[in-house]
């Protein structure tokens, strides 16, 4: 099944050493034709995963310790055409017949949905939200606009003509 899907499919051991790949993981990282994964980790690959290496040990020791999956959206430039797409990504605890951990399995496949900092980041002028229902006010939607771009209390209070004081009460109130 593994081998067949276009979705990325992998085993690592509890070292977080490659086992198996599929081709699929060879095309999503633009690995060169013949490259030898088996028993790298993700440093040792010539690919944007081997920075966030440290980062991806700490969450298989996490599903290996707590035998449960773990589920995250990244976001990269992915594939041979390199286009920053989102992906959905798990790894799963692999265990023998014995019900010991011996490694885990991670799988990955594109993502049809986008998220709005996607398109935020791509727009020059303003992001027009309607309220989906009286849960925010057109006011509330502004500050939650800014602050989907990183933006301080300070920075979204000088574009709304308000306190940063005032942004950081009505920011707190938000997530209350």
């Amino acid at each position: 099944m593994m081998e067949n899907s276009q979705d990325v499919w992998g085993i690592k051991n509890c070292d977080s050493r490659f086992i198996y790949t599929n081709r699929a993981f060879f095309d999503f990282f633009n690995l060169p034709q013949g490259f030898d994964v088996i028993g790298r980790r993700d440093d040792e690959l010539p690919t944007c995963i081997a920075e966030f290496s440290l980062i991806t040990q700490k969450l298989e020791r996490e599903v290996i310790k707590s035998g449960q999956k773990i589920t995250l959206i990244k976001t990269h430039f992915f594939g041979r055409e390199q286009k920053l797409q989102p992906y959905l990504y798990e790894t799963f605890p692999l265990h023998n017949k014995r019900k010991k951990c011996i490694g885990t399995v991670f799988y990955g496949r594109k993502l049809a949905i986008i998220s709005l900092p996607h398109y935020v980041d791509k727009l020059t002028a303003t992001l027009l939200l309607e309220p989906p229902s009286n849960l925010f006010t057109q006011s509330e939607l502004r500050i939650v606009f800014y602050l989907l771009r990183t933006m301080s209390a300070k920075e979204i209070g000088k574009k709304l003509a308000r306190s940063h004081r005032t942004i950081e009460n009505r920011i707190r109130i938000l997530y209350q």
